[in-house]
């Protein structure tokens, strides 16, 4: 196995209990996120040469579940695995767009699937953030088992092209003597706990939120002008700054794409969290059927061609080398979202 590989010895699923082997800050977590993006190139490829082949032959179309509108990251990335994983497979995969409820709808779908051949293309705010912050969903996505993780992605804080701050100590100024709104995708989702979040460390107050079914949407409000502000994610950000202003961004690092936006820290707001995305296999999925598409997508996630996608979408690898190391992460996750929630001040409605 390479040394670049993260892993964590625990049974294979995990997800029965949530209590996590190690209670990190979820402001530690983002750094833990930061350095998992960081892999050699020849830990990567070395990874990929050692991927078995898989056992698992699919008997019928394999559906990925995407949660939210098409042109998200989520989306986007699905698609991007859909035709190598279908050559790898020898059927077709197709992507299913099932925005909704927060992503409640989508993660519902998926989690209920029972024909063997649909699985999840999820983020954090579908697995570890939604049992934390949904108090009305009708199944529990920590249930689902971890397949593989396929990157990470971090945020900026962005605003409309006419609103006039610059910088992000300008708009805190500003914001605090003006009333402003935010997109989001949902009530609890990552982009609506990311800006309480923030609120809550400036003192900002009347900066309300507005939920929309996706990034996507959410983007084209922003730039229309509907609403003032977002948190955009970086691939997003890079494909629409002649549109914007991006003031921060809220990772750990600056992006080289986006080399010139600072990060909140750097700013004098004390606070970075980062999202995911990964592929999640319905409950009581058979092990043979895990192990084999973590096989074929870890060697398609570990191709130059993927790898540069990542870059060129401001994303960053986040590989381990089996599902149950993948599931262990995803437990430590849990608990750096509950950190979160409860430092946000959100309060779910019951």
């Amino acid at each position: 196995m390479s040394r670049h590989i993260r892993s964590h010895q625990l049974q294979e699923n995990p997800f029965m209990s949530t209590t996590p082997s190690s209670r990190r800050g979820f402001l530690r977590q983002t750094g833990r996120v930061a350095l998992a993006g960081a892999l050699p190139m020849a830990g990567l490829l070395e990874a990929r040469a050692q991927s078995p082949a898989p056992a698992w032959k699919p008997q019928s179309t394999v559906r990925l579940v995407v949660a939210t509108a098409a042109g998200g990251a989520t989306d986007i990335f699905a698609r991007v695995i859909a035709e190598p994983l279908a050559t790898r497979l020898g059927r077709p995969v197709i992507v299913e767009n099932k925005p909704g409820a927060s992503g409640m709808i989508g993660s519902g779908h998926a989690y209920r699937a029972t024909d063997g051949h649909t699985f999840f293309i999820a983020t954090l705010d579908n697995i570890t953030l939604a049992p934390l912050v949904q108090p009305k969903m009708d199944h529990n996505p920590m249930e689902m088992v971890p397949v593989i993780s396929l990157g990470t992605i971090d945020m900026a804080l962005s605003t409309r092209g006419d609103l006039p701050p610059d910088n992000l100590a300008d708009f805190i100024a500003y914001a605090k003597n003006n009333k402003l709104n935010y997109a989001h995708w949902g009530a609890g989702a990552l982009g609506h706990l990311v800006v309480e979040s923030f609120k809550a460390k400036t003192g900002i107050r009347d900066l309300q939120g507005i939920p929309y079914n996706g990034s996507a949407p959410g983007i084209q409000a922003l730039i229309s002008g509907q609403v003032d502000v977002m948190p955009v994610p970086l691939n997003q950000a890079i494909t629409y700054r002649k549109q914007l202003k991006v003031l921060a961004n809220f990772g750990t690092k600056r992006f080289d794409r986006l080399a010139d936006v600072p990060t909140m820290r750097e700013q004098g707001v004390d606070f970075a969290l980062s999202s995911w995305l990964g592929v999640f296999a319905p409950p009581k999925t058979s092990k043979d059927v895990v192990d084999s598409l973590h096989a074929a997508l870890l060697d398609i996630t570990g191709t130059p061609a993927y790898l540069q996608k990542l870059t060129d979408s401001g994303m960053n690898a986040h590989r381990f080398d089996s599902p149950a190391a993948y599931a262990g992460y995803i437990r430590d996750n849990y608990a750096d979202m509950q950190a979160a929630v409860a430092a946000s001040g959100y309060k779910p409605q019951a």
